[in-house]
Order: structure tokens, then C-alpha cells, then sequence
């Protein structure tokens, strides 16, 4: 199976890195991309400038443009981001439709993270086909959204 898989796949111990190498070793055509390179200039520039907001929505928009670029260009049966927390609902929303591809979500941190930075909002979790979490409150919230699809990795 080809999988565009979005996190952090270069850090040796972390979760990105670990799937990569469990997916690639069951047999799977893997196209890594790492948004989160892009997310961490975000936090360089909201300490220099203090213009976050504006400057998180062009990296959001230069990011969601570089995966559209990506999955037209490979052409996968899925599409699995680790925590996803740049990515708009209308932008999950976007990929199932006009890529007709399962959009998956693991979100490994726990709660506390959800409200950082914005974007990552409970409502655009609904629109992925399916969202792996291991918060138990998180999950009781992931389950109110859209009881039929959720999977607890607890």
C-alpha cells in the first residue's frame, strides 16, 4: 500500500520515526513528509515578531499546498498524519474528496496539547475516517464528535 504519511520521520526514537520503520517493514510504499519543519519556524518567528497568527496561517497554507503537490504527484491509497495539529477540518474535508483516499489521524499527546497552537481544533478530528488516541478524555471527546469512527490505541 502507498501511504503519505505526515510527521516527524527523521528524529531517531520518536513516534514518526518509529511507524516509518514498523510501515516500511510490513511491505508498505511510505512518502514521508515532515510538516512540522515548517511548524517549528512558527515558533522561532512568534517569539521574534509576535505576528503569530498571521505568519501560522501562511505555514498552514504553504503546507496544505505542499501535500496537495505530494498527493498529486504519487498518487496514494492513504493518507496518515501523527497528531495533525495544522491541519483545517476543510483540508482533511478537501483530500477525501478529491483523492478518494481514507485520511487517518494518530494522536498520541495527551489532551493538553489539543489547543495548541490553534488550528488544532476537536472539530476538524470529525473529518478524518478514522483518529487513533490514547487520552481517555481526549477519546471521550473524539467519541461525541463522531462516535462511529475512533480507535483507542490506550
Amino acid at each position: 500500500m502507498r501511504i503519505l504519511y505526515a510527521a516527524d520521520t527523521d528524529l531517531i526514537g520518536s513516534l514518526g520515526y518509529c511507524h516509518k520503520n514498523s510501515l516500511e517493514n510490513m511491505g508498505h510504499d511510505l512518502i514521508c513528509y515532515d510538516y512540522t519543519r515548517q511548524y517549528s519556524k512558527y515558533h522561532l518567528v512568534n517569539f521574534i515578531t509576535r505576528r503569530s497568527e498571521a505568519m501560522l496561517s501562511r505555514i498552514v497554507r504553504r503546507i496544505e499546498k505542499e501535500i496537495f503537490l505530494l498527493l498529486d504527484q504519487h498518487k496514494p491509497d492513504l493518507f496518515l498524519t501523527i497528531k495533525g495539529e495544522l491541519f483545517r477540518g476543510e483540508f482533511i474535508r478537501s483530500i477525501k474528496t478529491a483523492y478518494k483516499i481514507p485520511v487517518i489521524n494518530w494522536f498520541a499527546d495527551p489532551v493538553n496539547q489539543l489547543y495548541n497552537p490553534p488550528y488544532l481544533l476537536l472539530s476538524a478530528l470529525k473529518e478524518y475516517d478514522y483518529c487513533f488516541v490514547k487520552d481517555s478524555y481526549f477519546l471521550k471527546q473524539v467519541k461525541l464528535l463522531s462516535p462511529q469512527k475512533y480507535l483507542s490505541s490506550a
